[in-house]
Parts: C-alpha cells; structure tokens; sequence
C-alpha cells in the first residue's frame, strides 16, 4: 500500500479533511491524500507564506500535529 499523507493547516489549526472540503481537529477524521496530490495542495497554498505542511499519516498518529517554526 502506498503511504498515505495528511496535511496540517497553521492558519486553520487543524487538519484537512477529506476530499479537501473544510477543516478538522481530530487526526482521525483528517482526509488521506496520495504524495503526488499533497504536494500539489502544499504548494499552492503557500504561494505567499507558510500554511500547510504535509505528513506521513504514520508520522503524524505517532507525532501529532507540527509546531510552526518561528
């Protein structure tokens, strides 16, 4: 099975949920993404500054949420 991705939004506070349709707090309701279409998303919502990160679903159940770096 290919990894699965998940994307933490700084300006939200929470992760994208599925189906890149709003916002949620919970790890476990946060949508799957393919690399290739989190890196796209990624990118263009940082075109101006830092919102998004992606993570390994796996890195982010075992780490939770990043900090943003100041």
């Amino acid at each position: 099975m290919p990894d699965r991705y998940v994307i933490w939004s700084f300006e939200h506070d929470a992760w994208w949920a599925p189906g890149r349709r709003g916002y949620t707090r919970e790890l476990e309701e946060a949508g799957h993404y393919a690399g290739t279409e989190a890196a796209d998303i990624v990118a263009e919502a940082n075109l101006v500054q830092t919102n998004e990160q992606v993570m390994r679903l796996d890195d982010a159940l075992r780490l939770g949420p990043p900090m943003r770096r100041r």
